[in-house]
């Protein structure tokens, strides 16, 4: 009988581990600034998310559908972004985590062309970075914007986002936990209106 070495026994145990018990994210974020909320998608989203995303309304529900998986997994967190004086949705804000162990996630966001100029995607980006950095127990969230696009650079620079180079022809935005807790909040975050 070959036995195999310690080392490797206990890299197996490791990655089985990880398998059978992934990384969670805690509660989604249940907060909302002047003019967003930030909320977990429902099925009876699929509408506007077909919408928002130029898809069916079919191919929304499933992407809908696959996300509480996904957050349960700790692979990836998706939100819709609501205005608050109307309850329509007008984005979309996702958190992709890319190592959990080294603490390093992603943030992309999508807002509708109507919302956009009006510090929604701002809101929406700040309250999630902020639950990932936070609650989430994430160490870094990056953000990466077309260098022509000057929209969302501001939105990263707004959310105390920290040019950081350059990756795969895009700029490459950080924000650390380390520098949110050493800086002034610029966002107050508020509880979301009553559902």
């Amino acid at each position: 009988m070959i036995v195999p070495p310690r080392h490797a026994l206990r890299a197996s145990r490791a990655l089985a581990h990880r398998w059978l018990y992934p990384p969670r994210f805690p509660p989604s974020p249940s907060a909302a600034g002047p003019t967003v909320h930030v909320r977990p998608w429902r099925r009876a989203d699929a509408g506007s998310l077909a919408g928002l995303l130029g898809c069916t309304e079919c191919e929304a529900l499933d992407w809908i559908s696959k996300q509480p998986l996904r957050l349960n997994f700790g692979r990836s967190a998706a939100f819709a972004i609501v205005a608050r004086d109307s309850d329509e949705i007008v984005g979309r804000v996702e958190l992709i985590v890319r190592d959990w162990e080294s603490g390093r996630a992603e943030v992309g966001y999508h807002v509708a062309s109507p919302a956009r100029g009006r510090g929604m995607a701002t809101e929406a980006v700040g309250i999630v970075a902020r639950w990932a950095l936070g609650d989430a127990g994430l160490s870094r969230v990056e953000l990466l914007t077309d260098p022509r696009n000057r929209a969302s650079q501001r939105v990263a620079e707004k959310c105390d986002f920290v040019l950081r180079g350059e990756r795969s022809g895009q700029e490459l935005y950080e924000l650390r936990a380390t520098a949110m807790r050493n800086s002034r909040p610029s966002m107050r975050v508020e509880s979301p209106p009553p559902s």
